[in-house]
């Protein structure tokens, strides 16, 4: 289960805009820029000829800049005043009045064949509110996001062999304002899709990385590739043998433009007295094909998995009275410079097409982290603890170390955490 994400961008939405007789002028940190012309040009009645826009530097949009409601804002301000205005959120604006990613809860049900070799069942249920376009039309492509790989005009394909599978999708209103946020579907599907892939391979008595290069190695050779060079990166050895911090990891298709394939294994120690995680060290694999910068796309990997870190172990919106009552970074918490780790990025060399990278990174650290710190549990235990729950927050952490170590008995009755 994931929560509700603000999309918690350093700068809140602003626009500068000046409303003439004939002429609009606008300033503004937008990424729909003919949205926001069409838009104008029914507020102000003025032609596209008329109407000069100016896109300035996003200070962050993550999706969240790709509404225009603080454009039209400012031009229905400006163009009753006819003088040029300068509209700025405040911070418990933006936060209260945002356009957020839904939480969703996903089910599943996967079993393992007789000899516990390969994947003989895995049936996907997700349970989220779908994503509404300005013109009504409901995308729900952008839920199933992260099950498939494969891109959207091909056959869609498992990550991983399976002999029976199935998705379906619930659809939900809990009458949020919802939207797109850098990853969509990806957060809670990887999520869900990673974290069970590392049961099954409990469940088979298998090194989970192992157990993945198995199920992938007929479908995805690129995808194999990239998790023997991310666990090289890691040092991976199965089992380890530190007390004190586990490795875990994840491996997903990112599929637009027209796709890429990551690998990502994360460090982390857990402090028991408090419940709370610590990731160390990041280390990630990415085929995106020809890499045109390559440090571009270490920036927008390492960029992503910040993210990705930090709505895994901290942010998660809270609502009273029938809306949201977080304020400000103190209530909303985000992951701070002392909670960044040190990072590991390669990229695959490669001559074929370049894929996407942008929302490419941010959905891996959170599967990466629940099964690392499942790895942590059964060494020092020797049983698992899953984490399903977003944020894996230190509350939540200690909650399920308690009724693990002192109330074994009662460990399969908790809800938002499995533990066998």
């Amino acid at each position: 289960m994931t929560s509700y994400y603000h999309h918690a961008t350093l700068e809140t939405p602003t626009c500068v805009a000046y409303v003439q007789d004939h002429l609009c002028e606008i300033w503004a940190p937008t990424q729909i820029q003919t949205r926001n012309l069409i838009s104008v040009m029914k507020i102000t009645g003025l032609p596209e000829a008329k109407i000069k826009l100016n896109t300035t530097y996003v200070g962050g949009g993550f999706g969240r800049k790709s509404y225009g409601d603080f454009v039209d804002e400012a031009i229905v301000i400006s163009n009753i005043l006819r003088c040029p205005i300068k509209l700025l959120w405040s911070r418990e604006d933006d936060i209260r009045h945002g356009i957020y990613l839904s939480s969703s809860m996903a089910k599943v049900n996967a079993q393992l064949d007789r000899k516990k070799q390969k994947i003989a069942h895995w049936q996907h249920h997700i349970a989220v509110d779908p994503i509404l376009w300005d013109n009504g039309q409901k995308d729900i492509h952008a839920t199933m996001e992260g099950i498939f790989a494969a891109p959207p005009n091909e056959q869609n394909t498992f990550l991983y062999q399976v002999e029976n599978f199935s998705v379906r999708y619930c659809h939900t209103n809990r009458h949020v304002p919802i939207g797109y946020f850098r990853g969509v579907g990806y957060i809670h599907n990887v999520f869900a899709v990673e974290t069970v892939i590392d049961e099954l391979a409990y469940e088979a008595s298998q090194d989970p990385l192992e157990f993945r290069l198995e199920q992938i190695k007929n479908l995805h050779p690129r995808s194999a590739a990239l998790l023997k060079k991310v666990a090289h990166q890691a040092n991976w050895q199965w089992p380890q043998m530190d007390p004190n911090r586990a490795l875990g990891i994840a491996n997903y298709y990112f599929g637009r433009d027209p796709g890429s394939y990551l690998a990502q294994i994360v460090e982390v120690s857990l402090d028991e007295s408090t419940g709370q995680i610590k990731v160390h060290q990041v280390y990630t694999a990415v085929d995106c094909g020809t890499a045109v910068n390559p440090a571009q796309v270490e920036a927008q990997i390492e960029g992503g998995s910040i993210m990705g870190l930090s709505f895994a172990l901290k942010e998660e919106l809270s609502f009273e009275n029938g809306g949201v009552s977080d304020r400000d970074y103190r209530d909303y918490a985000i992951l701070r410079m002392d909670g960044s780790p040190s990072f590991d990025t390669y990229v695959m060399p490669s001559d074929i097409i370049p894929g996407g990278v942008g929302d490419a990174a941010n959905c891996l650290s959170a599967p990466a982290i629940a099964n690392a710190v499942c790895n942590l549990i059964y060494r020092n235990y020797g049983k698992t603890l899953r984490l399903r729950d977003l944020p894996m927050s230190a509350e939540k952490v200690k909650v399920a170390l308690n009724m693990l170590v002192f109330n074994e008995d009662d460990v399969a009755q908790i809800n938002l955490f499995n533990t066998g």
